[in-house]
């Protein structure tokens, strides 16, 4: 089956909001409808093993939380890139220990 072919309800995310998405960089040209695939692709595959590794490190059984993401993301060295995007919580009682650190 060529890309031309593949069933947009085959993928978890949708084909003109990637297309969008894509789009919104000024520079970007035109988009193939296979990279546009390949990008929904990709993205689904990428969320699936942020929630597995989510999921790994989960502090509740029944429900993944922010914090269990957070705690994939602020573990894994591949995922360094994504520290300012997902970061661990700062509780307000932590908030005076933080400031000190950023004193210097």
């Amino acid at each position: 089956m060529s890309s031309d072919e593949y069933e947009d309800d085959k993928l978890a995310f949708s084909i003109t909001r990637i297309r969008n998405i894509m789009k919104s960089s000024p520079e970007i040209g035109s988009i193939s409808h296979d990279a546009v695939v390949t990008m929904a692709k990709c993205t689904e595959l990428f969320i699936e093993s942020l929630l597995r590794s989510a999921y790994d490190k989960r502090t509740d059984p029944k429900v993944v939380m922010y914090d269990d993401v957070a705690a994939a993301v602020q573990g894994s060295p591949q995922l360094d890139y994504l520290h300012e995007f997902i970061p661990s919580k700062i509780r307000v009682r932590d908030l005076p220990n933080f400031k000190e650190l950023f004193k210097k």
